[in-house]
């Protein structure tokens, strides 16, 4: 059941409206249990979510979040939602994006930290769905643009330190321009190195240097290369990242 602080209890008349319609809906996509839990997620992590929602549009949202960790990247859901609810398609994206964002591209569900640590206590999740934080993200993004040699370096990087290269890249870039360095002695060799790992985050990220303006910030001072990635946040609203 649902947990609501004191401070929250007068939103449950409305919580227990949205049930009433999940208790409804959620059969039909045959997704009943999981709709209990990311409801009783939502109002743990964020009870103030309901306020100034329609029932339409909460219960359209829970749904469509439940098909996704259940049926996984299907198009043609909320569709069939927006048509059994009569909710409109642009509340209920909204309503979404403060939960879970959906990647077609590499067909990836990024939920909200809080919320995936919370439903993750309940649920195994699957593969496919995974925290929205950069150090996630960039580590897809990075298996995809550069094959073979991400999983190099990273064999290199927890060998030496015992730690991946993303987390370096962000939480100790000196130590990575090194393990690069040690490897490409030859210094415009270990700059075209670092400019393929960067490019996929520079993109993730949106940040404003190029890649071979990062790479150049990277080798000669990690440190400002630090502060500057450190500054970007999450989420970015991208075509690719975005509900159907």
């Amino acid at each position: 059941m649902y947990i609501l602080n004191d401070e929250y209890i007068w939103l449950k008349p409305l919580i227990d409206r949205v049930k009433i319609d999940l208790d409804e809906l959620c059969p039909v996509f045959e997704v009943r249990d999981l709709c209990g839990i990311v409801l009783e997620s939502i109002a743990e992590v964020d009870p103030l979510w309901f306020e100034g929602k329609k029932s339409k549009t909460l219960s359209s949202a829970i749904l469509y979040i439940a098909i996704l960790l259940s049926k996984g990247l299907r198009r043609g859901y909320l569709k069939k939602i927006l048509e059994a609810t009569g909710a409109s398609k642009p509340t209920v994206r909204e309503a979404i994006s403060r939960f879970a964002i959906v990647d077609w591209e590499d067909d990836i569900v990024y939920l909200n930290p809080k919320f995936y640590t919370t439903i993750s206590r309940k649920i195994k999740l699957p593969e496919y769905v995974v925290p929205y934080i950069p150090k996630e993200v960039v580590k897809i993004k990075l298996r995809k643009a550069t094959p073979g040699l991400y999983e190099y370096f990273d064999l290199q990087c927890v060998k030496d330190v015992g730690k991946d290269c993303v987390s370096l890249l962000f939480e100790n870039p000196a130590i990575f321009r090194d393990i690069v360095l040690k490897r490409y002695e030859v210094p415009v060799v270990a700059k075209r190195i670092v400019e393929r790992f960067l490019t996929p985050i520079v993109k993730t990220l949106d940040i404003d240097e190029t890649p071979r303006e990062l790479a150049e910030l990277l080798l000669k001072n990690p440190e400002k290369f630090k502060n500057i990635i450190s500054s970007y946040k999450f989420p970015k609203k991208k075509k690719s990242s975005e509900v159907e």
